[in-house]
């Protein structure tokens, strides 16, 4: 009787672990199908708006120095300056916090012909438009971005600032036409000239890759 009192007491804590693996398999099977199926595109939009991507980098070009040292043709960094308006770090109570004080910084330093009152509208509307690529300054020269990224709200950071900046170069001549024929010319849309096209190949360097 005990041998048989215990195969039994065996036997239903078998079947209570096997009823426990079933009640978590099926649990498994509905957040699956809840995810791959009912929300699957809710879930795919998310990831699309948070997955990484690479993107090319061009190099600046090289300088030209006459034989004393001094720059004939030198590339000159500037920047376009976008904001993600609905980054997932952004939330509403670090957006709320800091709205007021941007729209002032953005009024006295960048749209300084805009009251502090309708940037703050106007940026409010394009976050609740869904808005990811808010213009704020294109063309800006290092020192304007070192400026910009001391503003409330995106001091705080790439995510939850929402700063997208995109780095140019432009090429300038400080004796401008002096030797001008010489130095020759780098052009996207007609053939490169004198010095710019002889060495082309070491002044335009090699292109990189960033992960955003």
């Amino acid at each position: 009787m005990a041998a048989m009192s215990k195969r039994k007491e065996l036997l239903l804590r078998a079947y209570i672990v096997l009823a426990g693996l079933v009640i978590v398999a099926i649990m498994l099977i509905g957040a699956t199908i809840n995810i791959g199926v009912i929300h699957a595109e809710q879930w795919r939009e998310k990831g699309d708006s948070t997955k990484l991507k690479y993107f090319d980098i061009e190099p600046d070009r090289g300088n030209i120095y006459s034989a004393d040292g001094y720059p004939l043709a030198t590339s000159v960094p500037y920047f376009d300056l976008h904001m993600d308006l609905n980054s997932e770090a952004m939330t509403k109570k670090i957006f709320d916090a800091n709205i007021d004080s941007l729209a002032i910084y953005f009024s006295r330093y960048v749209f300084v012909n805009e009251s502090p009152a309708s940037i703050k509208r106007r940026i409010i509307r394009r976050r609740n438009d869904g808005d990811r690529y808010f213009l704020v300054k294109n063309n800006a020269t290092y020192e304007e971005l070192k400026k910009i990224k001391s503003f409330p709200l995106i001091r705080l950071g790439k995510y939850r600032g929402g700063l997208i900046v995109e780095r140019k170069s432009r090429r300038l001549k400080p004796f401008r036409n002096l030797a001008a024929r010489t130095i020759g010319l780098d052009r996207d849309n007609a053939p490169s000239v004198g010095i710019e096209a002889s060495f082309d190949e070491y002044l335009r360097g090699n292109a990189g890759k960033k992960l955003m």
